[in-house]
């Protein structure tokens, strides 16, 4: 009986994971798929480059939804470069891992369908938010802050200008970086269900061949 690790590993599920990591890395591009709201500072920019990932990991496993993460996060700096010294799409990869792990696992515990879908992706937005949130204000932004040679006061004056309520690191968390990854995982909840449930009879032939 082949194991969850050879089955992953197969060809077919490998050209799968390949696919997804592509579209998510074209989902992830500046400028098109990806955009910027005049409520948050400009250095957050909302795309729904995890659907593909979240899609793999409904279909193909949890393990398969964390490398389409990453694969698409490593094309993005392989390609495209990065401005961030690769801070940034670390952190994509981090919280978009704390958002497609806690999803699929309540999903799968509750035996799928919409409810299952539901509760997992709430679960997995806030889960997300509240890593994102602890991730920017321990790492993150004093990592960002200290590799590009900028103050941390300049970036929460990005803040500032948006929201006069931020004046602190903890307050430019609250009141900008946790609404914005409750936005964006929402968007990708959604924007995810749409299509799983659009190509179901695809995505159960998909699923049923690996």
């Amino acid at each position: 009986m082949e194991t969850k690790a050879k089955k992953l590993l197969s060809p077919a599920n490998m050209t799968k994971i390949a696919v997804l990591s592509a579209v998510a890395f074209i989902l992830g591009l500046e400028g098109i798929f990806r955009w910027r709201l005049p409520i948050f500072p400009a250095f957050l920019a909302l795309d729904v480059s995890d659907i593909p990932a979240l899609i793999g990991a409904i279909t193909l496993g949890p393990v398969a939804g964390v490398w389409i993460v990453g694969l698409g996060n490593i094309l993005n700096v392989v390609i495209t470069g990065t401005t961030s010294m690769g801070i940034g799409p670390f952190a994509n990869f981090v919280v978009g891992s704390a958002y497609i792990l806690p999803t699929v696992y309540v999903y799968n515990r509750m035996g799928g369908g919409l409810k299952g879908f539901s509760v997992g992706a709430a679960v997995g937005v806030v889960f997300a938010a509240a890593i994102a949130s602890l991730m920017n204000v321990t790492v993150m932004i004093p990592a960002f802050a200290y590799v590009m040679g900028i103050p941390i006061e300049t970036i929460i004056g990005m803040g500032t200008a948006i929201n006069s309520n931020i004046d602190s690191l903890v307050t430019l968390v609250l009141f900008s970086i946790a609404p914005f990854n409750l936005l964006k995982f929402a968007l990708v909840s959604v924007g995810g269900f749409v299509i799983i449930k659009a190509f179901e009879p695809v995505l159960a032939m998909i699923t049923k061949k690996s």
